[in-house]
């Protein structure tokens, strides 16, 4: 099993922790590439949330340990979040907002799946460890829109689902505050009958990553929750019978949750309850099918729960045991630097963006991995981000 993917780098030490404390450049008039006479598509993609937030995971957990001295930790957490906050503001998610507008534009699919479609929000420190700041710095999802209207006004978010929302203080005097939500747009300029959409859905996974807040004045009481879960929305193409559209972000840190919230998506609590109703899975599983799936008989089993990297059980339950199959993709879609600047293009390790199917609705299917490096090339002009620490998936129906 390849231990040196971009997620294991820089989750190994907090998860380590973890496991004994939990008990191109675009160019400056783009024109749209798709018309609405394509055939449809759908699309998944993770927007980065701007930071790797281990910096801060790495304080809180030497708190709760004792690695820190109490008196140290308030000024260890404030400096940590300092970092992740720089970090946010240093990879720009309006000038990749323009990136990722730029590819939903190319190639105009019908449904896009959004994962990490964060908030950022500022406001006086709280020492209750409560999330409560209300200015907002910057808005995934408004300046995405935004930047999309920019382009032809073709979308609208049909269903936002509220997810982790975490707080902390950092060195410049404020509390920044952490929303994360999952999203699925939805086009708006089709043609009479040519799609309809109904019955948008949303649902949160009860098995979650929780650790305590040292800083608040009982740990235990206010944990650091980091929620995730689903949405969902029914869609009839060209007046056929409907056919349901899911979108998932599932734990990235801990291969037991991740497995547990895939038990939870296709389990009783989840969009997928009925086998004959045709589905659509889109969604990043932190869970790659081309990894030995980390359960008893494999080798690599003991270590599989504490390193939280990716492997292939997660989406092994969703397709063994929810009756989905894979698209095809066979190009992996994870693996910029979390500066998102490194340039030529690292080489993607790990394939955890999926779209999957299930039911007899869906012909042959066309797979397009977009963002690592091949062409088109969309990079920021000076700075050269890239849209996100992931390449997207569409997926041609």
């Amino acid at each position: 099993m390849k231990l040196q993917s971009g997620r294991a780098l820089r989750r190994a030490l907090i998860l380590a922790a973890l496991g004994a404390t939990i008990v191109g450049v675009l160019p400056a008039a783009a024109q749209a590439g798709g018309t609405v006479n394509d055939p449809p598509k759908v699309m998944t993609r993770n927007l980065y949330l701007g930071a790797d937030l281990n910096p801060a995971l790495t304080a809180i957990i030497g708190c709760l340990q004792g690695a820190i001295p109490p008196a140290s930790c308030p000024g260890a957490i404030a400096s940590a979040n300092q970092t992740v906050w720089n970090q946010v503001q240093a990879t720009n998610f309006p000038a990749r907002a323009k990136l990722l507008a730029h590819e939903i534009d190319d190639d105009d699919p019908y449904v896009v799946g959004l994962q990490e479609v964060a908030m950022w929000r500022s406001g006086p420190i709280n020492t209750q460890g409560v999330p409560d700041a209300t200015s907002v710095d910057v808005d995934f999802l408004s300046t995405l829109l935004a930047e999309l209207n920019a382009r032809g006004n073709k979308y609208t978010a049909s269903v936002v689902k509220q997810e982790a929302d975490i707080e902390g203080p950092a060195l410049d005097g404020k509390d920044h505050r952490l929303t994360m939500r999952d999203v699925i747009l939805t086009r708006t300029d089709l043609p009479p009958g040519r799609v309809s959409f109904s019955n948008p859905q949303s649902g949160s996974y009860t098995n979650i990553l929780s650790v305590p807040n040292p800083l608040a004045p009982n740990p235990v009481a206010t944990p650091i929750e980091f929620r995730r879960g689903w949405t969902s929305i029914d869609a009839s193409i060209n007046r056929k019978p409907a056919i349901r559209i899911g979108n998932t972000h599932l734990e990235s840190a801990s291969s037991g949750i991740r497995q547990q919230q895939a038990g939870e998506l296709i389990g009783a609590s989840g969009p997928f309850t009925n086998p004959s109703f045709p589905a659509l899975l889109v969604g990043d599983f932190n869970s790659d099918s081309a990894i030995a799936p980390c359960v008893s008989g494999n080798p690599a089993y003991p270590g599989c729960l504490s390193t939280g990297q990716s492997d292939g059980a997660a989406i092994g339950i969703v397709i063994g045991f929810g009756g989905f199959v894979d698209s095809g993709n066979t190009e992996n879609t994870f693996g910029h630097n979390s500066n998102v600047n490194d340039f030529p293009s690292n080489v993607f390790d790990e394939r955890i963006d999926h779209v999957l199917t299930r039911g007899p609705a869906f012909g042959p299917l066309t797979n397009k991995v977009i963002g690592d490096g091949s062409a088109p090339v969309y990079r920021t002009p000076g700075d050269g981000l890239w849209p996100t620490d992931h390449g997207g998936l569409v997926v041609g129906l």
